[in-house]
């Protein structure tokens, strides 16, 4: 070997071990700020907090009923629990053919609710350093979106949707007086 290449090695060492010297980035140590499933809809990416979701499956069959807003298909039966069905495509003024194929039910503030996506990629932690610039807080309870990552997941407000007074359906039980017919 020549003394040029020795140097060289000797260099490249000297740098090995000044990196693996430095304290621990702080990066290795960071706590994820959610957990959410990423669905896709009409091509896009978008996040649905974990602490709110019960479980995505197959969608059944929908039963339409007149006099929805147009973002609620109608309801479902899921586990014996009748659900309304919301169309996010149709909420987030997306166009697209077809109904969605899976079913993401979801907790909120005015009970249980069913959101139609159109894929499941998995779960994904999120973190601070993951999100672009944060939306307006003035916003927020006009905005479906809570925030969006650098690689353009947008992360559902279910709160915002969820607690909406036109999900529930408000009815006064009619009474039927023994004997009546």
């Amino acid at each position: 070997m020549s003394r040029e290449s020795e140097e060289h090695k000797a260099a490249v060492l000297r740098r090995r071990a000044d990196t693996l010297a430095r304290p621990a980035d702080e990066t290795r140590h960071r706590q994820a700020q959610m957990v959410v499933a990423v669905v896709t809809l009409a091509q896009e990416r978008y996040g649905l907090p974990a602490l709110a979701l019960r479980e995505i499956a197959r969608a059944p069959a929908i039963v339409p009923l007149p006099g929805l807003p147009p973002w609620i298909v109608g309801i479902v039966a899921v586990r014996g629990e009748i659900l309304c069905a919301i169309d996010l495509a149709t909420w987030l003024g997306i166009h697209q053919p077809g109904r969605p194929d899976f079913l993401a039910v979801v907790d909120g503030p005015q009970g249980a609710a069913g959101l139609l996506v159109d894929g499941v990629l998995g779960l994904r932690e999120i973190y601070a350093d993951d999100l672009a610039e944060a939306e307006d807080p003035s916003r927020a309870t006009e905005t479906l979106v809570r925030a969006t990552t650098r690689d353009m997941v947008s992360i559902l407000d279910l709160e915002v949707l969820l607690g909406r007074d036109d999900l529930v359906v408000h009815e006064e039980a009619s009474r039927i007086e023994p004997g009546a017919r």
